[in-house]
This record gives C-alpha cells, structure tokens and sequence, in this order.
C-alpha cells in the first residue's frame, strides 16, 4: 500500500507534559540566577532531588512528582530581583526591614515564574514555600491549609541549605546535625511528618552508600 501524499504541512509539536513545560520555561531563568548568585543551580537540583524523593515517600504519583521536581529547581528565581549584597550579608547582621525584603522572594520568584509562561499551579506552590506550618507566616497559611508541594519544597530546600552551613568533620555528621534543625523546626516552621519522609529517605541513601 502506498503512503498517503506529503502535505507540507509541518507536523504538530507533541504536546509537552507540566514537569516538561516548567523545565523548558525554567532554564533561562535558572541561567540568569546562576549568573547573579553563582552555586545557585547545585542548591536548585539538590532541592529538586530532595523534593521528588520526598514526593515519592509520601506517596504522589510520577507525574506530580516530576511536576514538583521541576517547580523545586526554580523555587529560588525571586532572587533575580534582590540585591547581591543582601543575599551575602550574615542574616544576623541585616535589619526587620531588611530581612522582609530577602524573605519576599517567594513572592517575586510567583510573579517571575507566571511572567516566563510556566503554569498557575507551580507557581502558586513557590509562593506557598515561604508558609509556616503553625500558620505564622506572611500568608497565614496553616498546617494542612498550605499546599502539599509547597510543604515538601520548604523542607527540601532547608535541609540542602543546612547540609552546607554545618561545621562538621564528616557527611554523616552533617546530615545528623541538618536532621536535628529540621526536628526542631517540625511543627513550627516545618511539617514534622515531612521531616520524618526526609529522615527515612535519607536513612535508606545511607545504606545503599
């Protein structure tokens, strides 16, 4: 049988998934921020790792879970709009005023995000990262009330931060001491079961080692 007659016509792009569409829309964002805090792309796919694993922990689907790996690797793009030296300076050593502009930049990355075309839904996850989870935060947001996705970036991100803010002698004895902040943090800032999802996925990348 003979093939049908070539239109010339081109042929539909395939359409692209969420988690393909972030990415995509993602990268000269991620390029930009590089450029303005370099090392900012190592914290962006750790906190991307951290957050698919967790994602699979707590039991999301692959699709939302790539979703979310994909949002966590641009959760930091309200950055592109602060001041170098704010985000250098010992957060001891800055003001009230000055610590509400640096922690603004969920609110930024929101806006930033929704302008490169990436989806309503991950964008709203990276303005709720900033949330609390007794409700204390600029939102207002409380417990089970802040997206799940929003939740699970949080701590992702805290724990790569605190993972290079330690003073230790060995990796074992960073993830111990990163692990100790976050449980003292559950229930305050953090969800506490979302530590403990992190804790065990952490315990099993142990073993494997």
């Amino acid at each position: 049988m003979s093939s049908p007659p070539h239109s010339g016509a081109p042929s539909p792009a395939p359409e692209l998934s969420a988690a393909s569409e972030t990415r995509l829309r993602g990268e000269p964002l991620l390029d930009g921020l590089e450029q303005h805090i370099p090392g900012s792309r190592l914290h962006a796919d750790a906190t991307a790792a951290y957050a698919f694993a967790l994602g699979v922990e707590v039991g999301l689907g692959r699709d939302e879970c790539e979703l979310l790996r994909e949002t966590a690797r641009v959760h930091d793009v309200g950055k592109l709009y602060l001041p170098d030296w704010l985000l250098t300076e010992p957060p001891g050593q800055l003001s009230a005023s000055e610590r509400g502009q640096l922690h603004s930049h969920e609110g930024l990355g929101h806006k930033v995000a929704l302008g490169a075309g990436i989806g309503e839904e991950p964008c709203a996850w990276i303005l709720h990262s900033r949330e609390r989870f007794d409700g204390e935060g600029e939102g207002g947001l409380a417990g089970q009330g802040i997206p799940l996705a929003s939740r699970i970036i949080r701590v992702a991100c805290s724990y790569d931060v605190l993972l290079h803010q330690q003073a230790v002698a060995t990796p074992d004895e960073g993830r111990h001491a990163a692990l100790a902040w976050l449980r003292a943090s559950g229930g305050a800032e953090l969800d506490p079961t979302l530590v403990e999802a992190l804790a065990r996925v952490l315990q099993r990348a142990a073993r494997t080692v």
